[in-house]
């Protein structure tokens, strides 16, 4: 956590999100309801993210990002078994990675997360298209946090 900080205090312009991961007891609000174990508490699982988009990051993504947007996972590549996504476009001069995030879970909701995260970041952006490998975690990602016809399984 401290090095993040370090990183935003070197280059303020740069986005970063960073939620460490927390399981706690909670009071319920009055809209919930009870689980069963504790009639006035409720578990709260708060799940470990990381967003980062650096602002050259962000002009590539606006520039070109508004066709087709790549997004893949690289797993286990590290002593840490967590899922590290990349968000890729096309440019001049190659493809480029425009935005990475690291989630707990690989889950629709977490990347479906990350990526809103990535379009709150950058709310004149918005693709045409996604291409993911056969990934339906992905795909359902995908259709949430954009919805519309972007990701249609052939």
């Amino acid at each position: 956590m401290h090095k993040v900080r370090q990183w935003k205090d070197e280059h303020p312009d740069d986005s970063w999100t960073l939620r460490l991961s927390s399981f706690v007891k909670r009071p319920l609000n009055e809209d919930e309801e009870e689980d069963g174990s504790d009639p006035i508490m409720k578990l709260q699982d708060d799940s470990f993210l990381v967003v980062f988009q650096t602002v050259w990051q962000k002009r590539l993504l606006e520039r070109y990002g508004k066709e087709v947007v790549f997004l893949d996972a690289t797993y286990r590549t590290t002593k840490y078994t967590l899922p590290l996504f990349f968000l890729c476009v096309q440019t001049s001069s190659g493809y480029c990675v425009v935005g990475s995030f690291i989630t707990e879970r690989e889950d629709a909701a977490s990347v479906a997360e990350a990526l809103q995260v990535i379009r709150d970041n950058n709310p004149t952006w918005y693709p045409g298209s996604f291409m993911v490998d056969a990934s339906e975690v992905e795909a359902t990602a995908i259709n949430s946090a954009f919805p519309g016809k972007l990701y249609d399984p052939i």
